[in-house]
């Protein structure tokens, strides 16, 4: 039978690959030579196990290599986001560096690499900040890793400055890659950081000038802040202490606590006392073990909190 389908113009073929799921669209690679260069038109890249094969049971080397096929098919000025989920480490570094790469050729404002579920055996995917743009070249604005490695050089800061939300879990972080985040980025808007072994003392002072949103995920840490714009604070773990020095628009704090000692717990009593222009107050805590067993703490909110 002849193929009139793939007699038309790429623009039209691109059109009709728009119509279909990712996964169908890798597909089409297989039907000729003609298709297997063809990308739909896309704004948003978004891959994993199942948009990419709609299975669970795919290897690393055949999902690196689909995505390969799709990005070096990819037509079009600019992507504004690029999404991939898949347990790798650094035994695929070469790859996903390419990834790197090519969301910077493609101006890709939001990369977001969440890498659980490696192999043991492998190492974790370190993120190449070398190969972003410096300073205006760059479009990256949105930054979230997950499972990865962050190695934070004073050589490369200026490959952040455009980052207005940074996303780290399980990203090992400790105070010098601290103080590069709050050097090197100072349009943050939002900095979350789950797991990822802080110092015992997190001081976020004055540089995040723009920074309105802070979340940490962390046990037995100290945390001091004074950032003049911050609204919303976050706090799920052990608090040793926290210090608010110059907060004046916090108006939302959230502190979970896995279990508070008595002899701390004077932290979480003092919070509406020295903020009290918050709007919203929540304290989740729990008295401290007696025989294996957990219970719930009062938690004491002023009245005038609405």
């Amino acid at each position: 039978m002849e193929d009139r389908i793939s007699e038309l113009s790429d623009d039209i073929l691109s059109f009709i690959l728009s119509f279909l799921t990712m996964r169908d669209a890798v597909k089409t690679r297989l039907l000729s030579h003609r298709w297997r260069y063809l990308s739909p038109p896309l704004s948003h890249l978004q891959f994993d196990v199942f948009t990419l094969f709609g299975t669970h049971g795919e290897s690393s080397s055949t999902f690196v290599t689909a995505v390969d096929q799709v990005l070096l098919a990819c037509r079009g000025p600019k992507i504004g986001t690029l999404k991939v989920r898949f347990g790798l480490g650094d035994d695929h570094a070469f790859h996903v560096d390419r990834w790197v790469s090519f969301s910077s050729a493609m101006q890709v404002e939001k990369i977001a690499f969440d890498f659980s579920c490696s192999p043991e055996s492998c190492g974790s995917y370190n993120f190449p900040c070398h190969i972003l743009p410096a300073d205006k070249a760059s479009h990256l604005k949105h930054l979230c890793l997950v499972s990865c490695t962050l190695r934070l050089s004073p050589k490369f800061t200026s490959q952040l400055n455009p980052l207005r939300t940074l996303d780290l879990d399980g990203v090992p972080l400790d105070q010098s890659g601290l103080d590069i985040i709050t050097s090197a980025c100072p349009k943050l808007t939002l900095l979350r950081m789950i797991g990822c072994g802080l110092p015992k003392i997190v001081c976020i002072h004055g540089q995040l000038l723009c920074l309105k949103t802070l979340i940490i995920h962390d046990s037995l840490i100290s945390v001091e802040l004074k950032s003049i714009n911050l609204e919303i604070f976050e706090f799920l773990g052990h608090p040793r202490k926290l210090t608010f020095v110059d907060v004046p628009h916090l108006k939302k704090a959230l502190v979970r606590s896995l279990f508070i000692y008595r002899r701390t717990s004077p932290i979480c009593n003092a919070l509406a006392k020295d903020l009290p222009q918050l709007q919203f107050l929540s304290l989740i805590v729990k008295d401290e073990v007696h025989q294996g067993t957990i219970t719930p703490s009062q938690v004491l909110i002023p009245a005038t909190f609405v």
